[in-house]
């Protein structure tokens, strides 16, 4: 979103001398009087908001964006575009990313074979190999099926180590962390509080966390321990529907 949608895109509008960009994210934007700052919001359709995957936006990007469809239900989307004849009025919606058409690990062997490392090690908890995989770019963290292992209560992905490419699997219980640090922040708020609420994925809830900021880092404990926290993903903080800021997952800790 940063670099494509609303870098690449916005350099094309300066050359046709367009004022803004509007896009079809399901995400309000805000202004803040007292800080001078714009800022996200969440869409009024809770089921289809897109705040989480637009906190990387720069304040000089948020400035020429329109965000049309934030106050809009996605069944009133639909109700307008059939009005105005529009064909994909009744289009099926659209999901992940729209240009994977095969899932991640084709796509990433399809644009990125010669920096694969190849089969691994699978390890449990102590470290002790179990099996083997066949590239550790093939599983997320959470992942319980196609890992290869049969036992009377499932296996679960806790641990992945790309520099090694090992997989680590443990117990449900070994995917809760309390802790983690979010690297690359990016900031609507000039003065972010010390409680806050954060997403981990896209589609998942806002859990109450205590946050403390150093330069481009955050260190955050959750109120209650999290299942699946994954370095990679994007961490997003929210102060009611209101988009704080947010990073990348760097590293967890229990």
């Amino acid at each position: 979103n940063r670099h494509i949608k609303f870098g690449v895109l916005l350099e094309k509008a300066r050359e046709l001398e367009a004022s803004f960009i509007a896009t079809g994210h399901y995400a309000r934007k805000g202004v803040d009087r007292q800080e001078e700052r714009f800022f996200i919001e969440e869409g009024v359709d809770a089921s289809k908001d897109q705040s989480y995957v637009l906190f990387g936006l720069t304040q000089e990007q948020l400035a020429r964006t329109l965000l049309p469809l934030g106050g809009l239900t996605k069944s009133e989307v639909r109700a307008l575009a059939q009005e105005i004849g529009l064909r994909v009025h009744d289009k099926p919606d659209s999901q992940e990313i729209c240009f994977v058409k095969s899932d991640y690990g084709q796509f990433i062997e399809r644009v990125a074979s010669e920096r694969l490392p190849g089969g691994g090690n699978l390890l449990d908890e102590s470290g002790r190999v179990i099996g083997r995989h066949q590239g550790s770019h093939q599983f997320t963290i959470g992942q319980r099926k196609r890992l290869g292992i049969t036992r009377p209560s499932p296996y679960y992905v806790t641990r992945i180590d790309a520099e090694k490419n090992e997989v680590t699997v443990g117990s449900e219980e070994g995917l809760l962390r309390r802790r983690m640090t979010v690297g690359r922040m990016n900031w609507f708020s000039r003065r972010p509080p010390a409680e806050v609420m954060v997403k981990i994925r896209s589609k998942g809830p806002k859990t109450y966390a205590t946050l403390a900021t150093a330069g481009e880092e955050a260190e955050v404990l959750f109120h209650s321990p999290q299942k699946a926290v994954t370095p990679g993903q994007a961490a997003v903080f929210y102060a009611g529907s209101r988009v704080l800021g947010g990073g990348w997952i760097k590293n967890t800790a229990v």
